[in-house]
């Protein structure tokens, strides 16, 4: 599951690796024809049940969909504009009324068992998702181009118990 699932890379891995089923959550519903036409293409290449909900992230009801992996890299405060989303005064003000409910919803609908994998910078972590829930069991950076902006990204890996 990918609750801000962007272009559709993650949607496009799910379907290459033959997973049972991917749910994509995106609040950009300029994109919904376009992951139509995608989705309808991969379901010639693969059985993964792809669905994609267009909505925002901090409201979809978590218990409406069984998943036991989450695998997302979420804006990050204002360095990525998503079409669509809410603009924020302040970085507190995204952490409480975008960060928070959205991890936590995201995480609280996870399986027993199953893995919360996110991709942000570590002021991310550090002052909202390390309070939520916890240290990360596996920390590691995140590889990329040198052209892009300078800041570290780093992967969080959970495991709910």
């Amino acid at each position: 599951m990918n609750f801000c699932a962007g272009w559709g890379g993650s949607t496009v891995a799910a379907a290459a690796l033959n997973l049972e089923a991917f749910y994509g959550i995106e609040i950009n519903i300029e994109l919904k024809e376009p992951y139509d036409n995608m989705i309808a293409y991969l379901k010639t290449k693969s059985t993964c049940n792809i669905e994609m909900h267009f909505c925002d992230a901090t409201e979809f009801d978590y218990t409406t969909i069984i998943y036991d992996t989450v695998f997302c890299s979420p804006p990050y405060y204002f360095i990525e504009k998503y079409e669509n989303a809410l603009c924020y005064d302040s970085k507190k003000q995204m952490d409480q009324q975008f960060y928070k409910p959205l991890f936590l919803n995201s995480y609280n609908g996870l399986q027993v068992g199953g893995h919360y994998i996110i991709n942000v910078c570590k002021e991310v972590y550090e002052n909202v998702l390390k309070e939520l829930i916890g240290p990360a069991k596996e920390i590691f950076p995140l590889k990329k181009s040198k052209r892009q902006n300078n800041y570290t990204e780093m992967v969080y890996v959970w495991e709910k118990y």
